[in-house]
């Protein structure tokens, strides 16, 4: 069905230019170059003034304008990891699993929103990297407090992914095609009628065979003498990713009862193969995961109320999420992809040696409220309150792998959060003070795999209570000099998949505790014109976080698998960098710089010595960005755009660095890749693309020592109309 739908899309692109073409002997007085220029500067023009008003903001926050990279087949997580103090972890290839850290706080414990709408609950197809940048207007970066309008409960900051907004009529369609039988299409456009009727949508298609080369550690075959094979590489050959996400809204905008007010439907979907467990030690050749969803929604906003001093925004949304999980090979598998005879039954169950076919079905309701009201000009008073509900239910077609056993009982989590913040503007001071309450109830299930006793089902509730506080505040120094100082109490309550697992190589964790964070930031924020086209600006931040009951990873267990576990007391602190240089619109230069020193500060009863550095996790984090655009001459203005960019990562250790001697610790290597494109638009609505990723095809890992891909080679197609 996904086939013919890009075939169908392509060709569509295909048949414009011949219906433009048409179009244009017919109205040969109207100018649709300059036009269509004049609309792109517009759209420009509202870009930077939103990034700009961002982050004026007194929490400690960063922008990416992801309008620079629309024509580029630039991944998702390629541009988040270009921010100071943040870092992108990935198991694997195209489709894999992510965590992203900021300031040391990783995991689930950063939230990601789409244009403020918690994604926690969407589906696997809303995975980050999935999203085409061309969709995308700009992405915020909030590092520890995070403002009440994204209402949730964050713990180390939040990523709000800010969709277009284009109110104008438009189109746009692109397709790349990567190494690795990597392919990415997508749709998107909006329409709208005198009578502010409005349909809008977005479709787009990722697949890939992620059968790149990885070597070294984990990546072993014994000759016949049982040695291992010396500079033996292997083709993945279980890792295939394909992914669909439907969006459609329609609904009324710029009406005098509503701004906007949207019914929608998502539409989603993934395969994909497990090609190893949570380390590349044990493979897995026929272990596959697939996932279906649906969900409506409906959003409603309204500014300017009860006397111009009440704004209000509503979303809802119902998800109905269903996915499976398929074991049953009778063989193991070595990287040279041979099938090895064995008696265990199942890839995925390992020492319980059975097969399965698991079944998770999620039924997921959420809300979010957000309001404002204006008690004058200086000050402001806004309330924020989101629910979700997931309820899980499970089953196991064959009914043997004990791991599913406390799968297949119903679960549930319930959480709810609500916020309050008043805002204050004295001129150069600007304070925001807020209050946050966080409420849980879980019911899960526990197993008894160990021992000689008779193995039980254990049901668990968990549920409770907590408040939190937070400050902000900012300085305007003059007009070149700001001052930012923010801190605040918050609390996080574990996901579904922490506490539930996965359906995969993720156990569930009963009984997992919410996390407890204290957390603080100083920044110093510097902008210099030079001359009458050239600026710098210069960003210094300390960060601080005290964090109660971390929710981690632990290492894997179980032949290939992991579950989520609590570290008492852990304490980061650090600073970090960020310069940037422009030359009017020619030229765009930025480094960062970020030192993390992230260690356990619980005394007893711990898994590591006191004030030891944390494991897995990278100390010195360091970026370098640059892009050149045409700016006329030979090449008319904003037609050509080049960027090269660096991302370094210092070694790490994979555990605890404090404990085993110096000779036998396993270090996870520096990280030194380069990133480079161009993108050169052919006519008014076509623009070409051709990017390279990791050029020096370096080794490159991130968790657990699993390998990412190499050098990368794409080139992307984007075609773009605006009617007016």
């Amino acid at each position: 069905m996904l086939k013919p739908l890009m075939m169908s899309a392509w060709a569509l692109v295909m048949l414009i230019p011949a219906t433009l073409k048409a179009q244009d002997t017919q109205k040969e007085a109207i100018d649709t170059t300059s036009v269509r220029r004049h609309h792109l500067q517009e759209v420009e023009v509202q870009r930077k003034l939103n990034r700009a008003m961002l982050l004026k903001q007194p929490f400690a926050v960063d922008a990416i304008d992801a309008g620079e990279y629309a024509a580029q087949n630039v991944n998702f997580n390629r541009l988040l990891d270009q921010a100071p103090g943040l870092r992108v972890r990935e198991s694997g290839g195209f489709g894999s699993e992510t965590a992203v850290s900021i300031h040391g706080i990783s995991g689930r414990g950063i939230k990601f929103f789409l244009d403020g709408i918690p994604m926690d609950y969407m589906g696997g197809a809303f995975f980050i990297n999935n999203f085409p940048v061309n969709v995308i207007d700009r992405v915020d970066i909030y590092k520890g407090v995070v403002p009440i309008a994204l209402g949730g409960d964050a713990l180390g900051g939040a990523i709000n992914i800010v969709s277009r907004t284009e109110v104008e009529p438009y189109l746009n369609l692109s397709y790349a095609l990567g190494s690795f039988g990597t392919h990415r299409a997508s749709v998107s456009g909006r329409a709208q009628t005198k009578n502010g009727f409005v349909l809008q949508g977005n479709f787009f298609y990722n697949q890939s065979k992620n059968n790149y080369e990885v070597w070294g550690p984990g990546v072993e075959i014994p000759d016949e003498f049982g040695r291992p094979i010396e500079g033996f590489r292997a083709k993945r050959f279980n890792d295939d990713y394909t992914s669909y996400l439907g969006k459609v809204e329609l609904g009324w905008t710029q009406r005098n009862w509503a701004d906007k007010l949207l019914f929608g439907v998502n539409v989603s979907g993934l395969e994909r193969g497990i090609q190893h467990g949570r380390t590349m030690a044990y493979v897995y050749g026929r272990a596959r995961y697939e996932e279906r969803g649906i969900m409506p929604t409906l959003q409603y906003s309204k500014a300017n109320m009860w006397h111009g001093k009440l704004d209000v925004d509503v979303f809802g949304m119902y998800s109905n999420v269903d996915a499976t999980t398929t074991d049953t090979s009778s063989n193991r598998f070595n990287w040279a992809g041979e099938a090895l005879p064995s008696a265990v039954q199942g890839e995925l169950s390992s020492i319980y040696s059975r097969k399965s076919i698991y079944h998770f079905y999620d039924r997921i309701h959420l809300w979010r409220a957000y309001s404002t009201l204006r008690l004058n000009e200086q000050s402001r008073l806004r309330l924020a309150w989101n629910g979700q509900w997931l309820g899980r239910r499970g089953k196991d077609d064959l009914n043997e792998a004990e791991w599913t056993i406390p799968l297949r009982e119903p679960q549930q989590l319930n959480k709810n959060y609500i916020g309050l913040s008043y805002e204050r503007d004295h001129g150069s001071f600007t304070h925001i003070v807020s209050a946050k309450g966080f409420y849980y109830d879980a019911e899960s299930f526990a197993y008894s795999y160990q021992g000689n006793a008779q193995k039980q089902l254990i049901p668990l509730r968990e549920n409770g209570l907590d408040w939190g506080m937070g400050y902000a505040g900012k300085y305007t120094v003059n007009e070149s000099w700001m001052l930012k100082a923010s801190a605040e109490r918050s609390i996080r309550i574990p996901e579904g998949t922490e506490l539930f697992g996965d359906g995969t190589t993720l156990l569930n964790a009963p009984g997992l505790k919410p996390e407890k964070s204290y957390n603080a930031n100083l920044s110093s924020h510097w902008d210099w014109p030079l001359g009458a086209t050239q600026k710098l600006q210069l960003v210094t931040a300390l960060f601080f976080r005290d964090t109660r009951d971390l929710i981690w990873l632990g290492e894997a267990d179980h032949l290939g698998t992991a579950r989520y576990e609590n570290l008492s007391r852990i304490q980061a602190k650090g600073f970090e960098i960020n310069a940037n240089y422009n030359w009017g619109s020619l030229l765009q230069l930025a480094v960062n710089y970020t030192l993390q020193d992230v260690r356990n500060r619980q005394r007893e009863n711990s898994l590591a010595p006191y004030n030891a550095r944390m494991k897995n996790m990278p100390v010195h984090l360091a970026n370098a960005y640059l892009r050149l655009k045409s700016t006329g001459g030979w090449l008319p203005a904003e037609r050509a755009s080049f960027y090269l960019s660096t991302h370094y990562v210092h070694e790490y250790a994979l555990f605890w660095p404090a404990l085993g001697s110096p000779d036998q610790k396993n270090m996870i290597p520096t990280q030194f890749v380069q990133d480079m494109g161009i993108s050169y638009r052919v006519s008014n609505p076509l623009t070409v693309a051709l990017d390279c990723q990791n050029i020096l095809d370096r080794q490159v890992y991130d968790n657990f020592m699993l390998q990412k891909p190499g050098r990368f080679l794409s080139v992307k197609l984007q075609y773009h109309i605006n009617p007016k």
